[in-house]
């Protein structure tokens, strides 16, 4: 008898699939780091996280339109906290002494964003949450609270046509500008469990139609069931790191071979299996290993692959 143990969550096919000719952007919360972590690793071509990891719609929404419209960051994009500039548009990464030198960051971020994209063939947006925090100053919903006094903002559940309204314009503006890129939307499979249990639901069930919307309105918008597959096909908590919250290694490897199946094309998926040998001797560390042998396995196993790379044939 064939026994099936685990619940199959679908992932549609994404018409036409990708390469390692392909250009890849990933956006959103830290599981997107992941993924591109792991397209890092098999030599694809990937910007990850440009304003670092954000979780809302909303500011991930506002970093995208202002590398699509060229809106440029100035003194009103900083505020200062004790001895730092900060900006509520960026990750905790984005902090420096000097105001000049915040704003010199963010827009070097931005303009290579603005380039990226315009060349970019698939954007994968991973939303995190629609809890957001809104500050009493400035009245928008911020990407990071940079660790000031809870008083500075409202927390709030942001509404669905809210966030809905934001990324119609911006991915309006993203298709003006490269009508070829495709992107993908999928919804961390990381639960807020600060949040609270039943308020982490609400939150995902709201980015899940979020996400959905956007795709019957655009047909080069789809979803990737990441949220769905860690809750159903791996619904054990041998799935999960030891805080029974961020999914295990095992959990993100099986996620990532499902992306790999929906997204690239099969020689794809062929040369990063003729390249996994020679990526594990780069990775490989020696105790007994002299410098001279290490700098040689690691410069054949690099010749390797950039062999495998140039007769690569998609």
């Amino acid at each position: 008898m064939n026994m099936n143990f685990t619940t199959s969550v679908p992932c549609a096919n994404s018409g036409r699939l990708l390469s390692h000719h392909s250009h890849f952007a990933l956006m959103g919360s830290c599981f997107s780091e992941h993924m591109a972590q792991r397209l890092a690793f098999y030599r694809f071509s990937v910007q990850s996280n440009p304003n670092g990891i954000v979780f809302h719609p909303l500011p991930l929404a506002n970093a995208l339109r202002r590398a699509a419209e060229d809106l440029r960051y100035s003194q009103q994009d900083v505020a200062k906290y004790q001895d730092y500039y900060y900006s509520e548009n960026h990750h905790g990464s984005f902090r420096n002494a000097s105001a000049d030198a915040m704003i010199e960051q963010m827009e070097k971020s931005r303009l290579f964003m603005q380039k990226k994209k315009k060349k970019t063939d698939l954007l994968m947006i991973t939303l995190g949450s629609a809890w957001g925090y809104r500050s009493i100053s400035t009245h928008k919903v911020v990407a990071n609270c940079h660790k000031l006094p809870n008083s500075f903002f409202i927390k709030e559940l942001t509404d669905i046509a809210t966030m809905q309204q934001s990324w119609e314009e911006v991915l309006r503006s993203i298709h003006l500008q490269n009508p070829a890129v495709r992107v993908v939307f999928t919804v961390s499979p990381v639960r807020h469990t600060r949040d609270g249990m039943i308020e982490n639901n609400r939150s995902k069930a709201r980015l899940i139609e979020l996400a959905h919307r956007l795709c019957d309105l655009f047909d080069w918008v789809s979803y990737f069931p990441a949220f769905e597959i860690m809750m159903d096909e791996l619904r054990d908590y041998r799935f999960y790191e030891r805080d029974m919250i961020h999914p295990s290694p095992l959990a993100i490897d099986v996620i990532w071979e499902r992306w790999t199946e929906a997204y690239l094309q099969p020689s794809a998926l062929q040369l990063m299996a003729k390249m996994q040998p020679h990526l594990l001797k780069i990775q490989h560390r020696s105790l007994h290993e002299t410098d001279e042998a290490t700098e040689e396995r690691l410069s054949a196993a690099a010749h390797a692959i950039q062999q495998l790379i140039q007769s690569y044939q998609p």
